[in-house]
């Protein structure tokens, strides 16, 4: 994944638009400091969250089994006892799916960490 770059005027909330590159960054907080009179930003890198579903067959599972027992109390005992390989199988399923659903109906991840940030100072530069 590409390296972007965000900035902040609190350090706590990152809301501006990500940046390819380090100097896009940098010359959009200062043109938005600027306007607003603030004499530092904070600017990171990104790293946008990657939905990867693991285990999501291991949730599926144990809800489904807890369900079944809810309703049918021991007559459920042994439902959904799959094999590590059924298991493995039933979470590359379900990763598709979900992957695929996020994808089609535009509401995967679309938010991001940010690391190694530090504060642009713009004393002398924003009067």
């Amino acid at each position: 994944m590409k390296k972007q770059y965000v900035y902040s005027f609190d350090g706590d909330y990152y809301d501006s638009d990500l940046y390819d590159t380090r100097k896009e960054a940098i010359n959009a907080g200062i043109k938005e400091a600027k306007k607003e009179k603030y004499l530092y930003f904070y600017l990171g890198t990104a790293r946008k969250y990657e939905e990867d579903c693991g285990g999501i067959a291991d949730t599926v599972i144990e809800h489904l089994k807890s369900f079944a027992e809810n309703e049918v109390g021991e007559a459920a005992e042994g439902y959904m006892n799959l094999t590590k390989e059924e298991e493995k199988i039933l979470d590359k399923r379900l990763r598709k799916v979900v992957l695929d659903f996020q994808k089609e109906f535009k509401c995967g991840p679309d938010f991001y960490n940010v690391s190694d940030v530090e504060v642009v100072n713009l004393i002398g530069v924003v009067e």
